[in-house]
C-alpha cells in the first residue's frame, strides 16, 4: 500500500473505495480498525467474535461504500454505526442461541472509550451505543431532555473520535 493512501483524507479514501480501489480499503482498515474493534469487543464480549464481526463490517463497508454520502454525515460515524449495529445483532443472536448471518453485525469503541464509559465520563454514549437505549429512554435515565441528550452524545462522540483517530 502506498504512503499516499496511508495519509489520505477520509474524502479521498471514500472516492478511491467508490472507484473500487482495494488498497484504499486496507488504508481505511489500518486507520479505523482499532477504534471499531474496541467498540465491537465491548459489545460482543470476546475477542474471537469481535474479530469475526470486524471482518464482516469491513466487508459491508466495501459493499456499501457507494451508498455513503458525506453530506449526510462523517465516514467514521457511518462506520461506527455499522459496527455497533452488527455487534448488537451478533450479541442478540448469541443470547438467543442462533448464529448471526454475515451482514447482521456492526461495531464501536476503544480501550480509552471503554475506560471513560466505565468511569461514568461518557454516560450518554454508554447508554446509546453500548446498551442500545433509544434517545427517550436514555434521556429519562439521565434525567435530561432528549435535545440535551443529543447534544451530549454529539460532544461525547466527538471526544471519542478525537481519542481514537487522532490519539
Amino acid at each position: 500500500m502506498s504512503d499516499k493512501l496511508k495519509k489520505s483524507t477520509d474524502h479521498a479514501l471514500v472516492r478511491q473505495l467508490q472507484q473500487g480501489n482495494r488498497q484504499a480499503l486496507g488504508a481505511l482498515y489500518d486507520k479505523y480498525s482499532p477504534a471499531l474493534m474496541g467498540v465491537i469487543i465491548r459489545i460482543a464480549g470476546d475477542k474471537k467474535s469481535a474479530e469475526d464481526i470486524l471482518q464482516d463490517v469491513f466487508l459491508g463497508i466495501w459493499e456499501k461504500i457507494k451508498e455513503f454520502d458525506a453530506s449526510e454525515g462523517h465516514l467514521f460515524t457511518w462506520m461506527l454505526q455499522m459496527a455497533r449495529n452488527s455487534a448488537l445483532k451478533a450479541a442478540a443472536a448469541k443470547k438467543s442461541g442462533r448464529q448471526a448471518s454475515r451482514g447482521e453485525e456492526k461495531y464501536v469503541s476503544t480501550v480509552d472509550m471503554q475506560e471513560k464509559t466505565a468511569s461514568g465520563k461518557c454516560p450518554a454514549f454508554e447508554l446509546i451505543f453500548f446498551k442500545g437505549y433509544d434517545f427517550a429512554r436514555a434521556a429519562a435515565e439521565l434525567n435530561c431532555t432528549t435535545e440535551e441528550l443529543k447534544k451530549q452524545v454529539k460532544a461525547e462522540l466527538q471526544q471519542f473520535r478525537r481519542a481514537t483517530v487522532h490519539g
